[in-house]
């Protein structure tokens, strides 16, 4: 059986490889998209009520749930696995902060973000592996 571990490096290794392609097929387009645009503004709505302000978007990708956070008030910073991902990111959202890192061993010490978003991030994720990246 393969590790769930080398799974994910399958799985950043193959978006580093369609990075370009990716984020032309999922441009920022939250405002076309209205559940979407609901869903975030309601996540940064309960963020910001509860006294908080940081948020981390968690596989990030090219940054367009880490912007609709930012445009929601939060104080919103991506990692993403991929650093062609963040490179995109980094491009088209010079004004955010993004970094290379995995989400299972996040480079912020804890309690360091108020809210953690893993839009569209954890589907690869095996099930099992999901409690502890939920802890991480």
């Amino acid at each position: 059986m393969q590790s769930p571990w080398l799974l994910w490096l399958t799985v950043y290794d193959q978006y580093e490889l369609i990075a370009t392609e990716y984020a032309a097929m999922f441009p920022d387009d939250f405002e076309a998209r209205p559940f979407d645009q609901h869903f975030v503004a309601s996540f940064a709505e309960l963020v910001l009520r509860s006294g908080g302000e940081r948020a981390l978007d968690a596989g990030c990708g090219p940054g367009q749930a880490t912007a609709a956070l930012a445009r929601c008030g939060l104080s919103a910073e991506g990692v993403d696995g991929s650093p062609a991902m963040v490179a995109i990111a980094r491009d088209r959202y010079p004004h955010l902060s993004f970094r290379v890192a995995d989400m299972r061993e996040l480079p912020h010490p804890a309690a360091s973000f108020a809210a953690v978003s893993a839009w569209y991030s954890i589907i690869h994720t095996p099930v099992d592996v999901l409690p502890s990246l939920f802890e991480e």
